[in-house]
């Protein structure tokens, strides 16, 4: 296909950002990718950290049959055009851009009259034994709780001297930390509030509750070890965490699905198979990156099983409507960033490229889209 928008540029091997991206593209959107856009699109991806990540997981997921061919084409065909509409500028920019396809929140003006794919919750392997993930939990920003729960809850909370900070980038006091981390088991368990739910703008990540609880036998630092096994990379001081639990009964009312690129967007920490045979033998289930075991460059760096679920609110947690949660208190150490050589982006990403080149990468996924 030729429709006139046809341009060629020449991409560095190594640039962190890309000047100008389809120069002679700008503003037009709206159709098919031309094949010289895919290249060009996919020549500034290997040739970013950040971006080489995101074409392993597409390779190594379409590998597994975790996804057809012509739902990666459309992917890149949604993700190239919205880029070319937006006249973006960088592969910092492209990436981010993964998130309007996972939210769905299209400017108004691009594809008009085209219907919305959904591209999350894509591979249909579904495990066959729940009996080992009697409950599922996922970790999020502690003010988050404050977001979602009921007046009953929040009254609870406060009796316990738990005053939460006005908006997110409120400082937390210690006086905080240490009081949510004093919460007495029993006020552990929660309601939403009307109309509340968590997962509202895409997906939920979580892993089984008890694989965690045993992750954080012995350590002291419970936000720091969460962050670590779930491969949380983007969670550092001086945010607080708490875990939120609920039944795996939640994922027959809702979407769930062993995550894909799409589902992971332009998370810095993703990929789609753990290192030991034997977790790869779990075939519904993705598993995490270890943060603490990739700073030392070991061998082997899984964390924990991980699917993704869709919004989960009141009517999912149907007829009881609780939920538990766990305070983990306040992260206090970075990973992936700095000095951490072994678990920073380039270092990642080589880990996934496990011996390809930036050439072989590009030619392999523009096999499948072009």
């Amino acid at each position: 296909m030729d429709d006139g928008r046809k341009c060629s540029i020449d991409i560095p091997l190594r640039p962190t950002t890309i000047a100008v991206f389809f120069p002679c593209t700008q503003g037009m959107g709206g159709g098919v990718p031309t094949d010289q856009e895919k290249r060009d699109f996919v020549g500034a991806l290997v040739a970013h950290d950040l971006g080489r990540i995101v074409v392993c997981n597409v390779l190594d997921g379409h590998t597994e049959g975790h996804l057809k061919d012509d739902e990666v084409k459309q992917y890149f065909d949604w993700w190239i055009d919205l880029c070319i509409h937006q006249e973006l500028q960088s592969v910092t920019q492209m990436l981010a851009a993964m998130g309007t396809l996972h939210n769905g929140k299209y400017p108004q003006d691009f594809k008009l009259g085209a219907p919305r794919p959904v591209f999350l919750f894509r591979c249909p392997k579904r495990p066959r034994k729940q009996r080992k993930f009697r409950e599922l939990c996922t970790a999020v920003p502690a003010l988050v709780l404050r977001e979602v729960i009921d007046d009953t809850t929040l009254d609870a909370l406060r009796s316990k001297s738990v005053h939460f900070p006005a908006n997110h980038s409120s400082d937390w006091t210690d006086d905080f930390v240490n009081n949510m981390m004093s919460i007495p088991d029993h006020l552990r368990v929660a309601r939403f509030g009307p109309g509340k739910s968590i997962g509202r703008n895409g997906n939920i990540w979580v892993t089984g509750k008890a694989g965690l609880d045993r992750k954080l036998v012995g350590h002291n630092e419970l936000a720091d070890q969460t962050r670590d096994v779930l491969g949380l990379v983007h969670r550092k001081p001086p945010d607080v965490l708490v875990a939120f639990h609920f039944p795996w009964e939640v994922t027959n009312k809702v979407p769930t699905a062993r995550p894909t690129f799409m589902d992971a967007g332009d998370h810095r920490r993703f990929r789609v198979q753990p290192d030991a045979q034997h977790r790869r033998r779990m075939v519904a289930w993705g598993h995490t990156a270890d943060l603490a075991k990739a700073s030392k460059n070991a061998r082997y760096i899984d964390g924990l099983p991980e699917r993704v679920c869709g919004e989960i609110g009141t009517e999912a947690l149907e007829p009881k409507g609780k939920f538990g949660f766990a305070p983990l208190g306040r992260v206090t150490t970075e990973r992936g960033h700095g000095a951490d050589t072994h678990g920073n982006d380039a270092a990642f990403a080589q880990r996934l490229a496990n011996g390809r080149t930036n050439s072989q990468l590009a030619i392999a996924l523009l096999g499948i889209i072009v």
